[in-house]
Protein backbone atom coordinates (compact mmCIF):
# COMPACT_ATOMS: atom_id res chain seq x y z
CA UNK A 1 0.00 0.00 0.00
CA UNK A 2 0.92 3.65 0.01
CA UNK A 3 2.17 5.75 2.89
CA UNK A 4 1.62 9.50 2.92
CA UNK A 5 4.57 11.88 3.02
CA UNK A 6 3.38 13.06 6.45
CA UNK A 7 3.15 9.55 7.92
CA UNK A 8 6.50 8.58 6.39
CA UNK A 9 8.10 11.62 8.04
CA UNK A 10 6.51 10.73 11.38
CA UNK A 11 7.82 7.18 11.16
CA UNK A 12 11.46 8.10 10.45
CA UNK A 13 11.42 10.95 13.00
CA UNK A 14 10.23 8.76 15.87
CA UNK A 15 13.60 9.10 17.64
CA UNK A 16 14.25 12.70 16.48
CA UNK A 17 17.99 13.46 16.11
CA UNK A 18 18.94 10.12 17.70
CA UNK A 19 17.27 8.41 14.72
CA UNK A 20 19.68 9.99 12.20
CA UNK A 21 19.79 7.56 9.24
CA UNK A 22 16.50 5.72 9.90
CA UNK A 23 14.73 5.23 6.56
CA UNK A 24 11.87 3.75 4.60
CA UNK A 25 10.89 3.41 0.94
CA UNK A 26 7.39 4.37 -0.14
CA UNK A 27 5.40 4.90 -3.33
CA UNK A 28 5.20 8.52 -4.46
CA UNK A 29 1.80 10.06 -3.79
CA UNK A 30 2.05 12.47 -6.72
CA UNK A 31 4.05 10.60 -9.36
CA UNK A 32 2.64 7.21 -10.25
CA UNK A 33 5.26 4.50 -10.66
CA UNK A 34 7.93 6.41 -8.75
CA UNK A 35 9.22 5.71 -5.28
CA UNK A 36 10.67 7.88 -2.55
CA UNK A 37 13.44 7.19 -0.05
CA UNK A 38 12.38 8.99 3.13
CA UNK A 39 15.11 9.28 5.76
CA UNK A 40 15.95 11.05 9.01
CA UNK A 41 18.61 13.71 8.45
CA UNK A 42 19.65 15.31 11.74
CA UNK A 43 16.11 15.13 13.10
CA UNK A 44 14.43 16.33 9.89
CA UNK A 45 12.69 14.18 7.30
CA UNK A 46 14.22 14.24 3.82
CA UNK A 47 12.57 12.74 0.75
CA UNK A 48 14.67 11.57 -2.21
CA UNK A 49 12.86 10.56 -5.41
CA UNK A 50 13.85 7.27 -7.03
CA UNK A 51 12.98 5.88 -10.44
CA UNK A 52 12.62 2.12 -10.76
CA UNK A 53 12.53 0.68 -14.29
CA UNK A 54 10.32 -2.30 -15.22
CA UNK A 55 13.44 -4.51 -15.17
CA UNK A 56 14.09 -3.49 -11.53
CA UNK A 57 16.99 -1.11 -12.19
CA UNK A 58 16.92 1.88 -9.86
CA UNK A 59 18.13 5.45 -10.33
CA UNK A 60 18.67 8.29 -7.84
CA UNK A 61 19.88 11.54 -9.35
CA UNK A 62 23.04 10.63 -11.33
CA UNK A 63 23.52 7.22 -9.67
CA UNK A 64 22.24 3.95 -11.17
CA UNK A 65 21.87 0.57 -9.47
CA UNK A 66 20.84 -2.90 -10.68
CA UNK A 67 18.20 -3.19 -7.92
CA UNK A 68 16.70 -1.14 -5.12
CA UNK A 69 18.49 -3.44 -2.68
CA UNK A 70 21.83 -2.46 -4.23
CA UNK A 71 20.90 1.21 -3.83
CA UNK A 72 19.96 0.79 -0.16
CA UNK A 73 23.11 -1.19 0.62
CA UNK A 74 25.24 1.42 -1.18
CA UNK A 75 23.79 4.20 0.99
CA UNK A 76 24.52 2.24 4.15
CA UNK A 77 28.22 2.90 3.44
CA UNK A 78 28.10 6.10 1.33
CA UNK A 79 26.55 9.49 2.00
CA UNK A 80 23.15 10.17 0.46
CA UNK A 81 23.00 12.97 -2.14
CA UNK A 82 20.54 15.73 -1.32
CA UNK A 83 17.97 17.07 -3.80
CA UNK A 84 19.91 20.36 -3.79
CA UNK A 85 22.80 18.50 -5.43
CA UNK A 86 25.08 18.49 -2.39
CA UNK A 87 26.12 15.53 -0.31
CA UNK A 88 24.77 14.92 3.16
CA UNK A 89 26.64 13.41 6.08
CA UNK A 90 24.03 10.70 6.50
CA UNK A 91 24.18 7.02 5.66
CA UNK A 92 21.23 4.67 6.05
CA UNK A 93 21.09 2.84 9.36
CA UNK A 94 17.85 1.10 10.32
CA UNK A 95 14.76 0.71 8.18
CA UNK A 96 11.20 1.16 9.41
CA UNK A 97 9.21 -2.06 9.34
CA UNK A 98 5.84 -1.51 7.65
CA UNK A 99 2.85 -0.94 9.90
CA UNK A 100 -0.73 0.22 9.34
CA UNK A 101 -0.82 4.02 9.21
CA UNK A 102 -3.95 4.30 7.05
CA UNK A 103 -6.25 5.14 9.96
CA UNK A 104 -4.30 8.33 10.72
CA UNK A 105 -4.04 9.27 7.03
CA UNK A 106 -7.78 9.31 6.41
CA UNK A 107 -8.17 13.02 7.19
CA UNK A 108 -5.20 14.32 5.19
CA UNK A 109 -5.55 17.63 3.36
CA UNK A 110 -5.89 17.78 -0.42
CA UNK A 111 -3.23 18.80 -2.92
CA UNK A 112 -0.37 18.90 -0.42
CA UNK A 113 -0.77 22.69 -0.05
CA UNK A 114 -1.57 22.37 3.63
CA UNK A 115 1.55 22.09 5.81
CA UNK A 116 1.00 20.82 9.32
CA UNK A 117 3.12 18.89 11.79
CA UNK A 118 2.93 15.12 11.34
CA UNK A 119 0.90 13.05 13.77
CA UNK A 120 3.65 11.18 15.56
CA UNK A 121 2.76 7.55 16.12
CA UNK A 122 3.15 6.02 19.55
CA UNK A 123 6.62 4.59 20.15
CA UNK A 124 5.25 1.06 20.23
CA UNK A 125 3.85 1.49 16.70
CA UNK A 126 7.19 2.05 14.93
CA UNK A 127 9.66 -0.82 14.72
CA UNK A 128 13.02 -0.57 12.97
CA UNK A 129 15.64 -3.08 11.93
CA UNK A 130 19.34 -2.51 11.26
CA UNK A 131 19.98 -5.79 9.46
CA UNK A 132 19.95 -6.68 5.79
CA UNK A 133 17.35 -5.10 3.52
CA UNK A 134 17.27 -8.36 1.55
CA UNK A 135 14.73 -10.10 3.77
CA UNK A 136 11.86 -12.30 2.68
CA UNK A 137 8.35 -11.28 3.63
CA UNK A 138 8.07 -14.21 6.02
CA UNK A 139 11.36 -13.28 7.73
CA UNK A 140 10.16 -9.69 8.13
CA UNK A 141 6.81 -10.84 9.52
CA UNK A 142 8.61 -13.13 11.98
CA UNK A 143 10.89 -10.26 13.05
CA UNK A 144 7.93 -7.93 13.50
CA UNK A 145 6.11 -10.58 15.54
CA UNK A 146 9.16 -11.14 17.75
CA UNK A 147 9.65 -7.40 18.31
CA UNK A 148 5.99 -6.81 19.14
CA UNK A 149 5.92 -9.67 21.62
CA UNK A 150 9.26 -9.08 23.35
CA UNK A 151 8.39 -5.96 25.34
CA UNK A 152 8.25 -7.09 28.97
CA UNK A 153 7.34 -10.61 27.97
CA UNK A 154 7.57 -13.33 30.57
CA UNK A 155 7.34 -16.10 28.00
CA UNK A 156 3.91 -17.05 29.27
CA UNK A 157 0.99 -17.49 26.89
CA UNK A 158 -1.75 -14.91 27.28
CA UNK A 159 -5.00 -14.62 25.33
CA UNK A 160 -4.91 -18.21 24.08
CA UNK A 161 -8.14 -19.59 22.69
CA UNK A 162 -9.07 -22.89 24.28
CA UNK A 163 -11.55 -25.42 22.98
CA UNK A 164 -12.99 -28.00 25.34
CA UNK A 165 -14.15 -31.26 23.78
Amino acid sequence: GTLSRCDAAAAVLQEAVAGHGVFLVRQSETRKGEYVLTFNYQGRAKHLRMTINPDGACRVQHLSFATIFDLLEYFRDNHIPLESGGTSDVTLSEFVIASDYSARSAGSGQGGAERRPPNLPDTREVATHGGSVRMTTSALERLQYEQSNSGGSTGRAVENTYTYT
